[in-house]
């Protein structure tokens, strides 16, 4: 809904309560919430309502209203329309997964400005907060508004929303075989957009990257407003090899979830959109991100990185200080937990034999040791292998526990095996294992900068 759209609906929603002036008729509800004053300090209780509105059909924060009755006390407009969106969208990013569309103004109701932020009915439900802040929100909870309450979901609107979601995807693999069973199989590519490549049987087709990079950062699924079609518009144009124009791609948005895939994934990224990958690490709650990659990308010497970041405003203080500190090497990631590396390996290493080892291991310590053993002779053998997360957790340990030179050895399976991690096993992962997650991940990325030929 364009800004525009919101405000005029906004104007049909508040009524004033006849015989009065100034006191509103309508009541907090499933679509609206009301609140005397903005303080960008209590983002924290306005996130929690955002996304209780994603998760149901959408709906308004509005400011200036007293509690009851809803008086209308107003805002100063100038003041409420040059709120700088950047703070609340970075704390949005670092606190829940997917993304949060919404749209900031102010609108005036019988004579007096009120501020709103609308929050759009999100694509991909549900919305889950992927990191807390103290009583406001709570890391794993997913929020949904009631009548006149956001509060964490209860279980008839989770199913209502799961089945939903499965009955989207039934759609659309639906649709995805009848255009397969029209075309032909040999005439049907898939395109990988985390890895930027075509699979299929048709004649080749080249994507440009600034294209791809553009397809990655329009709402998925978004619908179209006749029967409800699912529509895709594409920014940019498909040209021939020959007459290709790369244009530089800012992207927007860039989630935790971005920063650790396109370093895993191992994407040809441009300088600028590098820069951008780069900066955004400062608006972490953790230092534990990929930075050296997209460094060394956008040609930035270690002086230049800490510049960069050093220039950004954000309210993650220490995650920008560790990261400060971690662009010089002063503070890097050391082996987490230990191995005992004295344990005889298995007689071949396989699939098989890994797996047989790891099912006899008496403790972690001795399953890190031969996850470390499978590391060094042949990372291919573990791709199936890593099937639980406790598992997952344990490689990640024993990736910490290799040298330099053999991350750099097994670069493509070690960084393919973290992003199985990462897609399979990260969202039912401890905070404890998402931080060895985390860490193994910037290891990686610590390590094949200080190798001969990482990054």
């Amino acid at each position: 809904m364009p800004e525009d759209s919101a405000r005029r609906e906004l104007k049909k929603l508040l009524k004033v309560r006849s015989g009065t002036t100034d006191i509103l008729y309508n009541r907090e509800s499933s679509r609206l919430e009301f609140k005397e004053t903005f303080n960008l300090g209590s983002r924290g209780k306005y996130s929690r309502s955002m996304a209780s509105f994603a998760n149901n059909k959408g709906g308004y924060l509005i400011y200036g209203v007293e509690p009851s009755p809803h008086r209308i006390k107003g805002v100063n407009a100038d003041k409420f329309d040059n709120v700088d969106p950047a703070r609340l969208t970075s704390y949005l990013n670092s606190h829940f997964s997917p993304e949060l569309q919404w749209e900031i103004g102010s609108v005036e109701i019988a004579g007096r400005s009120l501020g709103f932020i609308y929050t759009h009915e999100s694509i991909e439900k549900p919305v889950v907060a992927v990191n807390g802040d103290g009583n406001d929100v709570r890391e794993s909870e997913i929020y949904y508004r009631y009548k006149a309450q956001s509060t964490t979901i209860k279980y008839s609107e989770l199913r209502r929303i799961i089945e939903e979601r499965l009955l989207i995807e039934r759609r659309a693999w639906l649709q995805h075989f009848e255009a397969i069973g029209k075309a032909g199989p040999v005439n049907v590519g898939i395109l990988d957009t985390i890895h930027g490549k075509l699979y299929g049987g048709g004649p080749p087709l080249l994507i440009d990257e600034t294209l791809l990079r553009k397809l990655k950062f329009i709402r998925q699924g978004k619908f179209s407003e006749t029967k409800g079609e699912p529509t895709l518009k594409v920014i940019g144009e498909v040209q021939s090899i020959a007459g290709i124009h790369k244009e530089t791609a800012v992207p927007k948005g860039i989630h935790f979830d971005d920063i650790v895939t396109a370093f895993l994934a191992w994407r040809n990224l441009g300088d600028s959109e590098a820069k951008s990958y780069l900066r955004e690490a400062v608006f972490q709650t953790s230092p534990y991100v990929p930075i050296h990659y997209y460094r060394k990308i956008a040609n930035l010497t270690m002086e230049d990185a800490k510049q960069l970041l050093e220039e950004q405003s954000t309210p993650f203080s220490s995650t920008k200080a560790k990261i400060l500190k971690r662009v010089h090497f002063e503070d890097i990631i050391r082996p987490i937990n230990s191995v005992d590396m004295s344990l005889k390996p298995p007689l071949s290493i396989t699939k098989m034999s890994v797996t047989k080892a790891m099912a006899k291991a008496s403790n972690q310590k001795e399953q890190r040791s031969i996850l470390v053993h499978a590391l060094r002779k042949d990372p291919r053998c573990l791709f199936s292998t890593i099937t639980e997360t406790d598992t997952a957790s344990r490689l990640c340990e024993a990736i910490t526990h290799l040298t330099p030179q053999e991350i750099e050895r097994g670069r493509a399976d070690i960084l393919e095996l973290l992003l199985g991690v990462f897609r399979d096993h990260f969202s039912t992962m401890t905070s404890l294992e998402k931080t060895t997650f985390r860490k193994a991940a910037a290891f990686c990325d610590e390590a094949l900068a200080k190798s001969k030929g990482g990054g």
